[in-house]
């Protein structure tokens, strides 16, 4: 059964092959996430997102009627063992 975990941010990762993203062959969890949001190029917009700042609302399908609430986008490194 592949079950995903998150990986806390002070998990090492060893890696194989070429990321984008960090050249490093070793690093940090949260190093990656923080690699990911300089390349997303943070402004105030996209930070909004990130902390679940953005006003919205969500119908879903078979509901009556709206539900307001927040977004937010989560990035995060999950792991399943082999």
């Amino acid at each position: 059964m592949n079950q995903f975990e998150p990986l806390d941010s002070e998990t090492a990762v060893s890696r194989e092959g070429n990321w984008i993203v960090i050249p490093e062959q070793m690093f940090k969890a949260g190093d990656f996430i923080e690699a990911c949001h300089r390349r997303l190029d943070i402004s105030d917009e996209t930070h909004d997102w990130l902390n679940g700042e953005v006003v919205c609302e969500i119908l879903e399908p078979g509901s009556p009627q709206w539900v307001k609430g927040k977004l937010r986008i989560r990035l995060s490194l999950e792991f399943c063992p082999d």
